[in-house]
């Protein structure tokens, strides 16, 4: 999880042109597939790439908290083309490798 969130910095700073390191869900749009692995990967991705603005910070119990939840959207895991599309590749070489036996 620690290597994303490095990635997810590494990528705000590498296209700081383009990107906005302040979270707005009118720009950011997240998607991951519905499991459980790949819904970490991507919050810890989008923890290291948007660190809360000054007037997104938030308090808990402990004091100010580094951290901005993210909403990450799914779809169905029996309908998610993200799945599928694997799913269809797997297959495809599955099929293939046994017709080259």
């Amino acid at each position: 999880m620690k290597q994303l969130q490095d990635y997810g910095e590494f990528t705000i700073k590498k296209y700081a042109d383009f990107l906005n390191p302040v979270f707005s869900p009118a720009r950011v749009y997240a998607r991951s597939t519905a499991f459980d692995r790949t819904l970490q990967s991507a919050a810890a991705f989008l923890s290291g790439a948007f660190k809360p603005a000054v007037f997104q910070k938030w308090t808990s119990v402990e004091g100010q908290t580094n951290w901005l939840p993210i909403p990450i959207h799914t779809n169905d895991i029996n309908i998610d083309n993200v799945k599928l599309f694997y799913i269809l590749i797997f297959e495809f070489i599955y099929f293939f490798e046994m017709r080259c036996i």
